[in-house]
């Protein structure tokens, strides 16, 4: 599934350090990745309790902040407007690859204001598409099939599209196990994100 992504993803085999919940959370936000202004930070307390969090420095809380939770206002709220914690079995029907760009659009912000996208995914013709306006411009991507797993080359296109766009930030993506972690960081932050993290995190 993964064989052209490099063996960096892996984790880093060091020994853990217990560090403070708040001191993790600080750190990541000089990175560039926050709790969602919109949600109680006690919401992580729904994922992992304090004790996982710091004895599992940066691992668990990275996962968390890529989870959604239920709010009394909103059910499916991410804790982290700059994280995603992705299970990579996820397509099953035409309308999944939709739902996968809108959260790419959203956790580029304004750097991919995006209309008009649709898919199509065939399971019978083992085919998949997705297309979308970009400003004037409409691009569609085909897809490889591979059962229910994304194409996480999407990431890659992604890329090469912001870079056209003389973006200063890209996605980059650490894999765990059928999870990955999916970021949206300005260039300069990823090495610095990458020495704090229990994970390896690179561009596609």
């Amino acid at each position: 599934m993964f064989k052209f992504l490099s063996k960096k993803y892996a984790k880093k085999h060091k020994k853990q350090e217990i560090i403070p919940l708040k001191t993790q959370l600080e750190k990541l936000e000089e990175v560039g990745i926050r709790i969602n202004p919109d949600i109680d930070s006690n919401h992580l307390f729904n994922v992992f309790d304090k004790e996982e969090y710091e004895e599992d420095s940066y691992g668990s809380l990275l996962i968390a902040l890529g989870c959604e939770v239920e709010t009394s206002k909103d059910s499916g709220k991410p804790i982290s407007k700059n994280i995603w914690y992705l299970d990579t079995e996820c397509i099953e029907d035409t309308g999944d690859y939709v739902r996968v760009m809108e959260k790419i659009a959203c956790l580029a912000h304004d750097n991919l204001p995006l209309s008009n996208i649709h898919d199509y995914i065939d399971m019978d013709k083992n085919e998949a598409w997705i297309a979308f306006n970009l400003g004037e411009e409409t691009y569609k991507w085909n897809l490889e099939f591979n059962d229910d797993w994304l194409d996480v080359r999407i990431f890659t296109m992604v890329n090469k599209l912001l870079l056209s766009k003389d973006s200063t930030s890209q996605f980059v993506i650490s894999v765990l196990d059928q999870s990955i972690l999916v970021a949206f960081l300005e260039n300069y932050k990823i090495d610095d994100l990458n020495k704090i993290s229990k994970y390896i995190f690179e561009i596609v």
